[in-house]
């Protein structure tokens, strides 16, 4: 009788101390560090005589011009979406594919570990009964 008095607050302490690891590690994930894949890169360039041009008024239409950036998503899947950037600037323009990945995977150990720790904690307190 005096078992089952000091056997359930232990049980309730390793529940308790299992599922607060649960949680920290999930509050606090480590970083996960994928990289940006870029397929497509195209920038044009523009070529001018300078000795024609007034390159006060070049830097003038660079400074007032507005940038624009358009993207539009190509391509969706489970591991990264395929995106394509199209930026012009004054006499500038570009154009960008890019993967960025989405899809990240858990943390199977911590998942097993919690579920082990459940059936051991309810497998203990069913023979205590």
């Amino acid at each position: 009788m005096k078992k089952r008095y000091i056997l359930i607050p232990c049980l309730f302490l390793v529940a308790f101390s299992g599922g607060f690891l649960a949680g920290y590690k999930q509050h606090n994930p480590e970083p996960v560090v994928k990289e940006i894949v870029v397929t497509k890169n195209i920038d044009r360039i523009v070529y001018r005589n300078y000795s024609k041009v007034d390159c006060c008024e070049i830097a003038k239409g660079y400074d007032t011009a507005h940038m624009n950036i358009r993207y539009s998503i190509n391509d969706i899947r489970s591991d990264y979406t395929s995106v394509e950037l199209v930026w012009n600037l004054y006499d500038r323009n570009g154009l960008q594919e890019i993967r960025v990945p989405v899809h990240e995977s858990g943390n199977w150990k911590l998942y097993t570990g919690v579920a082990v720790g459940a059936v051991a904690v309810g497998g203990i307190a069913y023979l205590l009964k």
